[in-house]
């Protein structure tokens, strides 16, 4: 329901529509791919009112392939082909992330100026993002009085949600 006309005027627009449709961890990659293009579209009617210099939307790798197969002509987003000067899928650790992972990156960007600074920070270690936080607090929540862990196995799973755990990872 947002109106573009609300969404105040900007240099830079970045954006990451929900994914749940279109990543692999949702029913293993069969979202509702019609689902999820609702809010692509909404964004790039965003982009399209704001007409912004730089605009870059992130998201799942899957949503490459959809991204070019939907602009193209006769596509559920061709309308939107021309606000696009790359799609690329990159792993985000190559800009120090803490993490691999993959994400799609697509918009209108200065891309040649990011592929530059690849590989220019090396991605933090899980000690090392636990040991800059400042003591007392849990780098995930925040206001824990607890020293920060990554070893908290949590409560066991009841035999019922152990069960039902098995059924959705089938």
């Amino acid at each position: 329901a947002l109106d573009p006309s609300s969404v105040p005027s900007v240099g830079l627009l970045v954006g990451s529509p929900p994914c749940t449709q279109f990543s692999y961890s949702n029913k293993g990659g069969g979202g509702d791919i019609e689902d999820g293009l609702v809010d692509v579209r909404k964004f790039l009617e965003v982009v399209r009112f704001l007409n912004p210099p730089h605009w870059v939307m992130e998201n799942v790798p899957r949503l490459c392939g959809i991204l070019e197969n939907e602009l193209s002509p006769g596509g559920r987003l061709s309308g939107f082909a021309d606000l696009f000067s790359s799609i690329d899928e990159f792993d985000m650790s190559d800009w120090g992330v803490p993490q691999r992972r993959r994400r799609c990156i697509a918009g209108r960007y200065p891309r040649e100026s990011l592929i530059a600074l690849r590989g220019l920070v090396r991605p933090a270690t899980l000690s090392e993002v636990v040991a800059g936080c400042p003591a007392g607090l849990d780098p995930t929540w925040g206001g824990s009085t607890a020293a920060p862990s990554d070893n908290d196995p949590g409560d066991p799973l009841s035999w019922e949600e152990a069960r039902a755990n098995l059924e959705k990872k089938r």
